[in-house]
């Protein structure tokens, strides 16, 4: 089930880089993966292979994934957060770009039950094909997938729940593999981050 509360609390904890930034972030990405001829179609093999593109990224220095809160006291309004910052090697030295993939995870009530779960959203560039969606993959596990829910100048927001089989995959696993494609390409691109820290922040959560 997608809930676009936790769209809506991605762009009010960001990190200050602006549409601006992420327009020309993304054209740099862009400008490192093939461009097909024509728009790709969905396809029942594995979207992220061999043949993916992988980004470059690095997350913050210290723990990856950091706890936000709107407020201190009240845990229901904490998530768990991690910035994949793009990479680009200039005059020899390594440098930031800009931050090219925001990943939450935050226990939302379901509009059903009310009852709490365990959720992940994903702010992706602009300029994704919208259509076949993105997905996620813990280590060399099975891929989930997850429908855009909206764009808006800060990027394309992208959520899911995911079960307790899943959460705890992600809190055994090394790494995450976010796959989207760029519109246009014909092959996918892979961000990669850390899971390392992961459980110890959900933990904060409760």
């Amino acid at each position: 089930m997608l809930f676009e509360f936790a769209a809506r609390k991605i762009s009010a904890h960001g990190s200050g880089y602006g549409g601006v930034i992420f327009a020309r972030v993304w054209c740099m990405l862009a400008a490192t993966i093939f461009i097909g001829a024509s728009s790709p179609s969905l396809s029942k093999d594995h979207f992220i292979d061999k043949k993916s593109e992988k980004a470059t990224v690095s997350p913050k220095k210290g723990n990856a994934w950091q706890r936000v809160c709107d407020d201190e006291a009240d845990l229901k309004t904490c998530r768990v957060v991690q910035d994949l910052f793009l990479k680009k090697t200039i005059d020899s030295v390594e440098r930031k770009l800009g931050r090219l993939v925001r990943i939450v995870v935050l226990y939302g009530p379901a509009s059903d039950t009310g009852i709490r779960r365990s959720h992940i959203t994903m702010e992706l560039p602009l300029g994704v094909d919208l259509r076949p969606g993105a997905v996620i993959r813990v280590d060399k596990g099975s891929e989930i997938s997850l429908k855009y829910l909206r764009c808006t100048k800060e990027g394309c927001s992208v959520s899911r729940e995911i079960d307790g089989v899943y959460l705890r995959d992600m809190k055994r696993g090394r790494t995450l593999n976010v796959g989207f494609r760029v519109w246009g390409a014909k092959k996918v691109t892979v961000v990669q981050a850390t899971l390392i820290g992961f459980s110890r922040a959900l933990k904060r959560l409760h």
